[in-house]
């Protein structure tokens, strides 16, 4: 592999056991939702720093609000697993 990211759901805890390694970068699944009907996604987001985090955090309660800000701020992102997507329980 030439690159290694760990995607955690909403945190970065599993990151620091390989962040030190050479093609290593950040990376996160965050939970987010669209505010019309609460329906749940998930928004993979590759190669933000440690100082992003806690504002992508913020943002990832509206879908708009955090893709507008990682697009604001350069950051990779997608949609995962768009087809199990669900209203939230």
């Amino acid at each position: 592999m030439d690159y290694v990211t760990i995607t955690d759901h909403n945190s970065m805890a599993g990151l620091w056991r390989f962040a030190h390694l050479p093609g290593t970068f950040l990376g996160a699944e965050l939970t987010s939702y669209f505010p019309e009907n609460d329906c749940k996604v998930h928004v993979g987001v590759l190669g933000f720093s440690e100082q992003h985090f806690p504002d992508l955090l913020v943002a990832r309660k509206n879908v708009y609000e955090l893709v507008e800000h990682l697009r604001k701020e350069g950051i990779a992102h997608f949609l995962a697993h768009p087809s199990t997507t669900s209203t939230a329980s």
